[in-house]
Order: structure tokens, then C-alpha cells, then sequence
């Protein structure tokens, strides 16, 4: 999280957001805290204004599952590492869901995760792992509160991580058990987003400018010269032709499971 006296951004994985850190840090100045971390409600005050990035979701599941194709990323660490412990088990939760946790310990498959993420030229590959991070019945695997969230079984995950880091904060208790149904994901966002001004990936430095500008910020031609200038890091190898790794079963998944992330910014999908 970058945080300096009147801007603070909020790093959604895989959203280009250490390029745009870099950015931030070489342009306004301000100070780096953790990576990925939720905001805090001491970071909140009438002259801050919180920015956060955004991908199309086609191409974020892309870029995330070759990431863990480098063997890199706490998602790829979760679901690939052995059943044989109960690190992060608790009865703070209930009995239900410690029950259905130490379930998920034994009969999560790492096998099969690793299998999935064989082959970052290989579209099966991708397809079968896109399959098993929708299985609500895997939700338990991610390590991140997922299965925690009744939108498990019918949001993804891009759009949980979304919640959890544009619409909670750090001391929030699981802010988001009360939402079933797509309607009530859509009022809470409405009710709860702090997000002043989003950074599109696909739009990234128009995004960019566009979000300083309306902070009050004053961008020279210099700025503009290194914002446009600069190159993205940090970015996962793969075949940059996305629409090849989507067949119209998975393309679906997106479509359905994707469905508040597509609307709210009006993004198309790669086959389209």
C-alpha cells in the first residue's frame, strides 16, 4: 500500500500495481507499507483520497495463474503445498467451519493445482486450473477467507479480492457473510466502496492522470513525459494472444462468476 498525506492506493494482485507504487513513489512521494494489505481506519481522513486498480477479468486470471506458473504468488503457495497440517485451522469461526476447514486440509488435491500450473504456453492447463479456483468447493484451498464468504458460490475471486480490499477494512469481523445474492453484493459496494478514482490496467496511464489530476494534484509535462514513458514490472511471462486460453466453457465462468467486475467497468470478453 502507498500511502503519503492526500493519496493513499490500495494494491489489488495483478492489477500492475507495483509499477504504478513506482509511479506514485517517484512522482508524489509517500512511503510503501506491506503489499496487498487491507487500509486501516487511521489512514482515513477528509484531505486523503484513496485510488485502487482494476484489470479486464479475462486477462487477470491469465496473469495470475501464470504467476503461479513460476512457482510464485501466496495463492500458487496455498493450493500447492502438502495437506498434512492444520496451519491456519480455528474455532474463531464456529465449529462449522473449523469442521469444514480441517475437511478441506485433507481432502484439498495438490497434485492436481500443480498439474494445472504444468504449462504456461499450454491453454488445457489454464482451463482446468480456471475450473478448480471456481469450484466453491475448493474455496477452502485459497488461504484468504474466501470460503468464509457466501459470494464463493457465485462470485470469483477477483471480484472477492475486490470486496476485501475496496469495500472492508483491516479491523472489519467478516464483513461480507450477510451477502447471497448478486443484488446485495451490488448495495454494499454502493455503500461501502472507499475507492475515490480507479486505475483501469488497460488504461493505465490516461487512469493514472486522470486519478492525480482529480486528487488536486499538479502533473508537469515531465510527469506526463515519465508516466507515459515508463514500463510496466513485475509483469507474469505468457503468451499475450489471451483469448486463445478460453474455450466457450471457461469464457462462461468469467461471463457468470465475473459478472460485477464486467458491469461496473464495462469490460467485454477477449472472445467477443
Amino acid at each position: 500500500m502507498f500511502i503519503s498525506d492526500s493519496i493513499v492506493f490500495v494494491e489489488l494482485h495483478k492489477t500492475a500495481c507495483t509499477h504504478i507504487d513506482k509511479l506514485l513513489s517517484e512522482i508524489v512521494g509517500g512511503r510503501l507499507e506491506g503489499k496487498h494489505n487491507k487500509a486501516y481506519k487511521e489512514l482515513f481522513s477528509p484531505k486523503r483520497h484513496f485510488l485502487g486498480s482494476v484489470r479486464n477479468p479475462w486477462e487477470w486470471y491469465v496473469s495470475l495463474w501464470a504467476f503461479g506458473c513460476e512457482e510464485k504468488g501466496g495463492l500458487f503457495m496455498h493450493v500447492t503445498k502438502s495437506n498434512w497440517n492444520l496451519e491456519g485451522v480455528s474455532l474463531k469461526y464456529g465449529y462449522q467451519y473449523f469442521l469444514l476447514s480441517v475437511f478441506a486440509k485433507f481432502s484439498k488435491n495438490p497434485d492436481k493445482w500443480k498439474e494445472a500450473y504444468r504449462d504456461v504456453n499450454d491453454p488445457s492447463c489454464f482451463r482446468m486450473w480456471l475450473k478448480l479456483l471456481h469450484d466453491p468447493n475448493r474455496s477452502f484451498d485459497f488461504g484468504e477467507h474466501y470460503a468464509l464468504a457466501p459470494m464463493h458460490n457465485f462470485a470469483g475471486l477477483l471480484t472477492y479480492r475486490y470486496f476485501n480490499l475496496f469495500c472492508s477494512i483491516k479491523s472489519d469481523d467478516r464483513p461480507f457473510e450477510q451477502l447471497n445474492d448478486y443484488s446485495q453484493l451490488k448495495q454494499f459496494n454502493d455503500e461501502h466502496c472507499f475507492i475515490s478514482h480507479f486505475i483501469r490496467n488497460e488504461n493505465l496511464e490516461e487512469d493514472f492522470i486522470a486519478a492525480l489530476e482529480a486528487t488536486g494534484f499538479a502533473l508537469t509535462p515531465e510527469h506526463k513525459d515519465r508516466i507515459f514513458s515508463s514500463k510496466k514490472t513485475n509483469a507474469s511471462e505468457h503468451d499475450r494472444n489471451i483469448a486463445r486460453f478460453y474455450d466457450q466453457e471457461t469464457d462462461e465462468i468469467i461471463q457468470e462468476r465475473e459478472r460485477f467486475i464486467i458491469e461496473k467497468f464495462a469490460y467485454k470478453s477477449v472472445l467477443s
